[in-house]
């Protein structure tokens, strides 16, 4: 008897601990239009939080919602067919069962910047979202790669790549740029070492009716060989660099 007491009492302290925290969660909804007031009932609304990435279809009537929604602050996109983001705003949900609406218009045929599939960062800062990663690849070594009996030579080579993917997702800006980096080591009758960098992004301004497109590309090829068949110093570099800077203007 006592074991079913306590059995009984654990699952209602359980049953409590949920419907608390199924209060503290919220709703965000809305309604999707074209500028002319009909509902864009084939497109998608993602809402993005910290630890919280959910999805929904919009409804023929272009309605959608979000139920039981932890608090927090949310990122609320609309996405098209192909995966790109056609409007975003940020929502802030409380504790306490709170319901925020948030409505769109969002102009038919409107894209992400050179309609690239976009999905949530990894971290963002305020409007900024931010993907690193590390990649670390063509490692190897080989011993005696001369065949000889006396101080053999070693072959040895690796590259590391650091890079980030870099988004802008504010009302009147949205932009997309990447920052890559390739430091590449490899030593055999001489050591080298190479570090070479792409930089690059756009931006899509919108001005009323004008939309401003720039955009930034920036490369740069640096090498250095280390060897005593060299003049003074021992090395030889190499260096290069490339920018290029465009600009759209569109209505």
């Amino acid at each position: 008897m006592p074991i079913r007491f306590m059995a009984a009492a654990l699952l209602i302290a359980a049953l409590q601990i949920t419907i608390h925290a199924q209060d503290s969660n919220g709703t965000i909804q809305g309604v999707v239009r074209d500028p002319a007031g009909a509902p864009l009932s084939d497109a998608q609304v993602r809402a993005v939080g910290d630890s919280v990435v959910v999805t929904t279809d919009v409804g023929p009537d272009g309605a959608f919602v979000f139920t039981d929604v932890p608090p927090g602050d949310y990122r609320v996109q609309i996405i098209d067919s192909l995966g790109r983001i056609l409007a975003t705003t940020r929502v802030r949900l409380a504790a306490g069962g709170i319901t925020q609406t948030v409505n769109f218009t969002v102009r038919t045929g409107e894209t992400a910047l050179n309609g690239a599939p976009s999905e949530p960062a990894r971290f963002y800062v305020g409007d900024v979202g931010i993907t690193p990663a590390v990649t670390l690849w063509n490692l190897g070594s080989d011993t005696n790669v001369l065949n000889e009996t006396d101080a053999a030579k070693r072959d040895t080579a690796f590259t590391l790549t650091p890079q980030a993917a870099i988004s802008l997702d504010a009302k009147k800006a949205r932009g997309e740029g990447s920052a890559r980096v390739d430091y590449q080591y490899f030593d055999k009758l001489s050591s080298e070492r190479s570090l070479n960098g792409t930089f690059g992004g756009g931006l899509e301004v919108k001005l009323g009716f004008l939309r401003i497109t720039p955009e930034l590309r920036y490369t740069r090829w640096g090498s250095n060989t280390f060897s005593s068949i060299f003049p003074p110093g021992g090395s030889l570099n190499s260096n290069q660099n490339q920018g290029e800077f465009l600009v759209g203007f569109s209505f």
